[in-house]
C-alpha cells in the first residue's frame, strides 16, 4: 500500500471544488493512487516531465512517485483548464 503526501497548497486547491467533486477526488486517491499510482497515471511532458496526472472528470491530480519508499506526492489538484498553468 502506497502512502500519500500532500503539498501544503493542495488544501487551498480543494477548497475551490464542490463537496461532490472533493468526494470523487478523495475516492480516486484512495482507490487508484494508494493502490498502484504508475498504472493509473499518465506521464506529463515538457516542463512537467517527471510528474504524472490522474484524470477525475474535468479535474486533474498532478503527482510524483517515489518508488523506493512507496510514497505518492500530490503536487496540485485543479480543473483541467487551469491546473497546468502554474
Amino acid at each position: 500500500m502506497w502512502k500519500v503526501r500532500y503539498k501544503k497548497s493542495v488544501k487551498k486547491d480543494l477548497q475551490k471544488a464542490s463537496p461532490e467533486i472533493r468526494q470523487l477526488l478523495r475516492r480516486a486517491i484512495e482507490e487508484k493512487l494508494m493502490q498502484d499510482p504508475a498504472k493509473f497515471g499518465t506521464p506529463l511532458r515538457r516542463s512537467l516531465r517527471g510528474f504524472l496526472k490522474l484524470r477525475v472528470g474535468d479535474w486533474r491530480i498532478i503527482y510524483a512517485v517515489e518508488r523506493k519508499q512507496l510514497i505518492v506526492y500530490v503536487i496540485k489538484i485543479g480543473h483541467r483548464r487551469e491546473v497546468y498553468r502554474k
